[in-house]
């Protein structure tokens, strides 16, 4: 899969508009620009898993040997959640010529120091459980940085930014599904799954200082600068983007709570087959998470053909395979239901973030991080409304169809509203 991918690499350069330098046309500024395309990619990959530490398959230890409830434990992350992403955005919002590349090599090395206290820090009630909440604030501190490679791969990827940008979220799919395939290989413990992380991180906060080619870093930022905004500031020549960008929590906060409690129900409620409970809560929640690298890898290659607007309706109509998922125990039922329902997920971000992007340019570095900004919002509270509905046993199923149903206010924005209207009635063509 992933070689086929890396194909993709060299779409950007087979053809050079007027609107981009000569200079990046070049075969040694295709090559800069893929380094950094590289290193980029994998950042968001590994960042997609670092979540599931807390949140995926092993939660279940974490609450016992934390002695804390579902509930109580939702509750913390959404606290420490909110007041880190609050924090990253704030970073980038008031410190002036930052740009993006410089907030995602800011955001890798704050992605690392994450890693690093979780794997020397022991599970377990009091001191540790709040430097485990430290190592949370900090993915939620760094996430906005790091989601500055939206604007970055919507600027090397000029020809068609959302194929780029569905790219980049394929590959952060791919780290959600690595997150419980580590953790079938090397167990339950935090720690042992945070030198994993740690090395990791290390290494690609590293390559992004050491491997980004000068010509490259200056192509980006006379792209940023040439879509008028060298600065970031909290005031958007265009505030309706807060409008837009509000929508991410609700599609982030959909997956990260059916993502969050999924385990939980099917150790819960579902015979586990070929494993034990724990490991079989583990493949099937990997299951969902294979359904959303499924479809962000068929959008991203049916992007060329297929409207933001249509790849949001089908992401949309895929969410209702969490019916099925809980209504029957049958495991031929519910198994290709949660592959079905990670569809959902998939490309809905990508697709309607470069949908916004096209229609206000000059926003990009700024809603790349409010979108992160409030994505980490959506999926705080995601986590908290599944862990809160779920601390009762019997309404775990209700738990999971409740968050697959956060999708529906995005949904109706969209399409009944009219600034969601205006969105896509302006944009028909699939290229910005």
């Amino acid at each position: 899969m992933y070689p086929c991918l890396l194909l993709l690499f060299y779409g950007p350069y087979m053809s050079n508009t007027s609107s981009q330098p000569a200079a990046s046309g070049t075969p040694n500024a295709a090559f800069g620009h893929l380094r950094i395309q590289i290193v980029v990619l994998l950042l968001l990959l590994i960042s997609g898993s670092m979540g599931a530490p807390l949140i995926g398959p092993i939660r279940e230890k974490l609450q016992h040997e934390a002695n804390l409830s579902r509930a109580e434990l939702g509750q913390g992350i959404l606290f420490v959640g909110l007041v880190g992403g609050f924090a990253g955005l704030l970073m980038g919002l008031f410190r002036h010529r930052f740009y993006r590349a410089t907030l995602l090599r800011c955001g890798s090395i704050i992605l690392a120091i994450s890693c690093i206290l979780i794997a020397f820090t022991p599970v377990g009630p009091g001191w540790p459980l709040a430097v485990l909440g430290l190592s949370w604030f900090l993915l939620g501190f760094g996430h906005p940085m790091l989601a500055t490679g939206n604007g970055i791969f919507s600027d090397l990827w000029h020809h068609s930014p959302h194929t780029g940008v569905i790219l980049l979220h394929a590959f952060n799919a791919a780290g959600k599904l690595l997150a419980p395939l580590v953790v079938l290989y090397l167990g339950t413990d935090l720690r042992s799954s945070g030198l994993f992380y740690s090395a990791i991180t290390v290494v690609l906060a590293l390559a992004t200082f050491l491997l980004w080619p000068r010509h490259s870093l200056h192509y980006l930022k006379e792209a940023e600068l040439r879509q008028a905004a060298p600065t970031i500031s909290i005031f958007p020549r265009h505030p309706i983007v807060w409008l837009y960008v509000l929508q991410f929590a609700f599609i982030s906060g959909s997956e990260a709570g059916a993502t969050a409690i999924l385990a939980s129900f099917i150790k819960i409620a579902r015979p586990a087959l070929w494993a034990t409970p724990e490991r079989w809560a583990a493949l099937v929640t990997a299951l969902l998470l294979a359904g959303i690298l499924a479809g962000r890898v068929t959008f991203a290659f049916a992007s060329s053909f297929l409207y933001e607007r249509a790849i949001i309706i089908l992401c949309l109509l895929t969410g209702l395979g969490a019916l099925p998922a809980v209504w029957t125990a049958n495991p031929w039922v519910y198994l290709p239901a949660i592959f079905i329902t990670g569809w959902a997920f998939s490309a809905t971000w990508p697709a309607f973030f470069t949908l916004v992007a096209r229609s206000y340019p000059s926003e990009k570095t700024l809603l790349a991080m409010g979108a992160a900004f409030f994505s980490a919002i959506g999926t705080s509270v995601g986590i908290y409304l599944a862990s809160f509905i779920g601390n009762d046993d019997a309404l775990l199923p209700t738990a999971f169809v409740a968050s697959t149903a956060m999708l529906l206010p995005f949904a109706v924005f969209l399409f009944a509203t009219p600034p969601g209207r205006r969105l896509w009635k302006n944009n028909s063509a699939p290229r910005i």
